[in-house]
């Protein structure tokens, strides 16, 4: 189910305090428009009661897809408490992917990624591998960050340059399923939450 927790906050706007309603745990199975928010940006923004000022308050949750078989901890901005945060574990099958992210965006992304019925793994790898094929094609361009889009049924990934550029490149089926039976074997299920980012892309192409 989902876990409603209630905070104070001071807007920064009229200094009035107010409560605030947030989520240590959000079952968008049961509640699905709470997804359509998170999907589309609007879940972590409050509005003041007595200005009307709009923020974006962004804590640490965990999002929980029963259809999906998928648990993803928003970290935030608090510390790593992976000790804390493996022990949800045991309580779900093995059948769960488990996933740790840093930022709404990348909650929203990781989202858009299973909800494609795609394994955020390999797509990690495809974006490395298509960004370095844009680096060599505009090498005058330097990436800052990539995402994984839907746009009109299409699999996208875009990549955010220096100026704040968007360069955007299809996400190609046969590519993806090359990158599948390249990684065979690394894409297994683990029992504790995984961090799958860049990073972990980068290691796994050096395996």
């Amino acid at each position: 189910m989902s876990m409603p927790d209630t905070i104070t906050i001071t807007c920064p706007n009229c200094n009035n305090s107010f409560a605030y309603t947030t989520w240590k745990s959000i079952n968008v199975t049961i509640d699905p428009a709470a997804k359509q928010k998170i999907v589309d940006g609007t879940f972590f923004l409050c509005t003041c009661n007595f200005c009307a000022k709009v923020h974006h308050v962004q804590y640490a949750c965990l999002y929980h897809d029963m259809k999906q078989s998928l648990l993803i901890y928003l970290l935030a901005n608090e510390p790593a408490k992976l000790d804390e945060i493996n022990s949800i574990a045991k309580d779900f099958g093995a059948e769960y992917r488990l996933r740790i992210v840093t930022n709404e965006n990348r909650l929203i992304e990781k989202v858009k990624i299973f909800d494609a019925g795609l394994e955020d793994r390999l797509v990690e790898v495809c974006k490395l591998l298509y960004q370095a094929h844009i680096s060599s094609k505009f090498p005058d361009k330097v990436l800052t960050e990539s995402f994984f889009d839907v746009k009109n049924d299409e699999h996208i990934i875009q990549f955010i340059t220096e100026q704040k550029e968007i360069i955007t490149a299809t996400l190609e089926h046969e590519f993806y399923e090359k990158v599948r039976a390249t990684l065979a074997g690394q894409t297994q299920g683990e029992r504790t939450f995984q961090h799958i980012d860049q990073n972990w892309a980068l290691v796994a192409m050096k395996l």
